[in-house]
C-alpha cells in the first residue's frame, strides 16, 4: 500500500480537531473502524482514496405503542437482498449536520408516519463501503410518533423502491431476523431488558459535536 494513499485516507476519516463540522466527532469516534476497513480496501484496490467521499444517511428507529419495531426488507442490491433495516435515507444538503431531520422526513415520505426526533435522541452510527468512491455513514436516531401508530399504519402504503417489504416486529421476532448491522440486536435486547431505545441501558445521547 502506498504511503500517499494511506495519508489521503487518514486525512479524510480523521480530520483536524480544529474542524468546526459536527460530523468530525462522528468520524473521529469511528476512526479505527475506518482505518482498518479502509486500509484493507485500499490494499486490494477496492476503493480510490484520492476521490473518497462520505455519504451521510439518517435512520429512524421507531417503536409503536405495542413495543414493536418498524423494519423494512431490502430486495437490492443483491448483496443486501433479504436483509432487514430501520427506515431511512440520504441526507439532503439542507439537512447538513442534522441527520435526525433526515430520519423524520424519510419516515414520513416512505411510510406516511409523522415522527419527531432531535439531536438529543442520537443512538449510534454505522460505517460501511457504499461504492468505490463513497463510504456511507448511517446515523441512527430514536423517533417518537406525533400521533398514535397502529400496527397496520406502515403497511397501508405501497412503495416501489428497493425496499419492498415493511412490517412491525416484537423484540423476539426482530431478534430472529437477518439485520444489516450487529447493533440492531443490541438495540432490540436493550429495549427488551430496560424498555430503553439505545445500544445500552443509558439509552440515547446527544449528537456529538466539537
Amino acid at each position: 500500500m502506498k504511503t500517499k494513499s494511506v495519508n489521503k485516507f487518514r486525512d479524510l476519516v480523521h480530520p483536524s480537531p480544529t474542524s468546526p463540522s459536527p460530523e468530525t466527532a462522528i468520524i473521529d469516534s469511528f476512526r479505527w473502524q475506518f482505518m482498518y476497513t479502509g486500509g484493507v480496501l485500499i490494499s486490494k484496490g477496492a476503493i480510490d482514496p484520492g476521490h473518497l467521499r462520505v455519504l451521510h444517511v439518517g435512520i429512524a428507529v421507531i417503536v409503536n405503542q405495542e413495543g414493536q419495531f418498524l423494519l423494512q426488507r431490502r430486495s437490492e442490491p443483491v448483496e443486501l437482498a433479504g436483509v432487514w433495516e430501520f427506515p431511512g435515507g440520504k441526507m439532503k444538503t439542507s439537512e447538513k449536520n442534522a441527520p435526525w431531520v433526515t430520519a423524520c422526513r424519510e419516515a414520513r415520505e416512505e411510510r406516511g408516519i409523522s415522527v419527531k426526533s432531535s439531536a438529543d435522541r442520537y443512538i449510534t452510527s454505522h460505517i460501511g463501503l457504499y461504492t468505490k468512491t463513497h463510504i456511507v455513514a448511517a446515523h441512527l436516531f430514536a423517533c417518537a410518533a406525533v400521533s398514535r401508530i397502529g400496527v397496520s399504519t406502515a403497511l397501508a402504503m405501497t412503495y416501489g423502491g428497493d425496499k419492498n417489504a415493511w412490517d412491525w416486529f416484537t423484540v423476539e421476532e426482530a431478534l430472529k431476523l437477518r439485520c444489516i448491522h450487529a447493533d440492531y440486536g443490541r438495540i432490540f435486547e436493550t429495549y427488551r431488558q430496560h424498555h430503553t431505545i439505545g445500544i445500552d441501558r443509558e439509552g440515547t445521547r446527544k449528537w456529538p459535536t466539537r
